[in-house]
């Protein structure tokens, strides 16, 4: 006989609470010491509120990243965000799948962005293992189902090669306000 759980499950914390805190400091504060993620300096990212993660103590996250509203970061398998990434909100990142044939979670594989990497607008899908290379943008509403190069633009679902970004990249995010 099993006994009922009676507090809640950390991802619950996560998901339910602490992405609602209003105060984005104290948000990310929550999220590194309920949910273990790991920030390189908390001071300089941006998680916007009612953001989703699920096995936060698999999530590494570079300075000055900006993760918009309502995304969702599944980090089973491993998810890695370097300095100065953009997110756009309602983006959706997986790392595990599952298939109708298996039971359970059939694939788990880390996923990483690239420094400087983005996904501009709105609900971008970024599928299990599939990298988001230095300097990269995905468009808005695309579907990344394989690695995207260093610099390249891509956009579509299944996302497709559109062209070049410029390589000479300096900037540095610095958006976070403080009722994000």
């Amino acid at each position: 006989m099993s006994v009922p759980r009676l507090l809640p499950t950390r991802e619950w914390l996560m998901n339910s609470v602490v992405s609602r805190v209003p105060w984005a400091g104290l948000r990310l504060l929550l999220y590194e010491r309920v949910g273990r993620v790991s920030f390189a300096d908390r001071a300089t990212v941006n998680f916007m509120m009612c953001t989703d993660v699920h096995a936060s103590a698999n999530l590494r996250v570079g300075r000055n990243a900006s993760i918009g509203r309502r995304c969702l970061l599944d980090s089973c398998g491993g998810l890695s965000i370097a300095d100065n990434v953009n997110i756009s909100s309602y983006t959706r990142i997986l790392t595990g799948d599952a298939r109708p044939d298996v039971a359970g979670i059939s694939r788990i594989a880390a996923t990483c962005f690239g420094r400087r990497a983005r996904v501009a607008g709105y609900g971008g899908d970024i599928l299990p293992g599939c990298s988001i290379s230095a300097g990269a943008v995905v468009a808005a509403g695309s579907v990344v189902t394989r690695d995207v190069e260093d610099f390249a633009i891509v956009a579509g679902s299944p996302a497709r090669f559109v062209k070049r970004r410029t390589e000479n990249l300096t900037y540095e995010l610095d958006f976070r306000p403080d009722w994000s």
